[in-house]
């Protein structure tokens, strides 16, 4: 039995228990209980059997400049999110998502407090099926709208992907918003993007960004960290994105 199934039977009894309602009765008990039975259906049971196929939303969360959108291209294998030098790039989000997820994502109502003029579409193939992608508006010391989105994202999405740099990891701003991704106990992988060539200091970067990481985190010492590093200048041309090789390691998080 598919989940469409199981949604039209969990109607028909809430249809059932509504008639048993819609009728006196001289038992307070027996209608207590068809009350019981419709609040328990219409408000745990239906919402859990709508999200049996939902897709898995990843959310892309950063700083200004530190190549959300890049990499947003990169998972798409196309140019589907602008790139360039304008700051903030990215000021509404983007769902990269095929069409069926993008109706069920909708239907479901997960990104039902995200206004609707903040929410761009950007179709992905029906291969595509299962996961969508959202590129959160960039962080920033300026702009409280686009903080208080990426709070809103945070609560609806499944895997974080925080990207940053290796002269940004550390800012203040992006911090604030990590701390709700840490309360809500959201899975995290770190992108750590433009890593200097100097092989002592790319080290040093890569070790001071997992220190920092880990003192924020509520993970135990001996659960691996996500940290996905990037060298400066590892771009793909072509969809202009982040060299698809190098960021293999997050398509395969995303898989898992």
């Amino acid at each position: 039995m598919d989940s469409t199934e199981l949604i039209e039977q969990c109607d028909c009894l809430v249809a059932l228990a509504d008639r048993r309602l819609a009728f006196p009765t001289v038992s307070p008990a027996a209608e207590a209980r068809a009350r019981q039975l419709h609040d328990h259906l219409e408000g745990f049971v239906r919402p859990r059997l709508a999200d049996i196929d939902a897709p898995l939303l990843v959310l892309l969360l950063g700083p200004n400049g530190a190549g959300k959108s890049s990499l947003l291209n990169t998972i798409a294998g196309a140019e589907v999110s602008k790139v360039g030098v304008l700051r903030p790039t990215t000021t509404d989000a983007v769902l990269y998502a095929s069409q069926s997820d993008t109706d069920r994502i909708v239907a479901s109502g997960r990104l039902g407090a995200v206004a609707k003029d903040r929410l761009k579409l950007a179709a992905a193939p029906a291969s595509a099926d299962g996961v969508a992608v959202i590129d959160a508006p960039d962080i920033d010391s300026v702009d409280r709208d686009n903080r208080e989105l990426a709070d809103l994202l945070v609560e609806a999405c499944d895997l974080c992907v925080f990207v940053t740099t290796a002269t940004r990891y550390a800012d203040l701003v992006p911090w604030e918003v990590l701390r709700r991704v840490r309360e809500r106990g959201l899975p995290l992988v770190v992108v750590l993007n433009r890593l200097p060539d100097d092989e002592e200091d790319r080290a040093a970067v890569v070790a001071d960004a997992r220190r920092l990481f880990r003192q924020a985190s509520t993970r135990s010492d001996e659960e691996p960290m996500d940290l996905i590093a990037i060298d400066e200048g590892d771009i793909e041309p072509r969809v202009n994105g982040l060299a698809r090789d190098k960021a293999r390691p997050l398509l395969e998080r995303i898989d898992r």
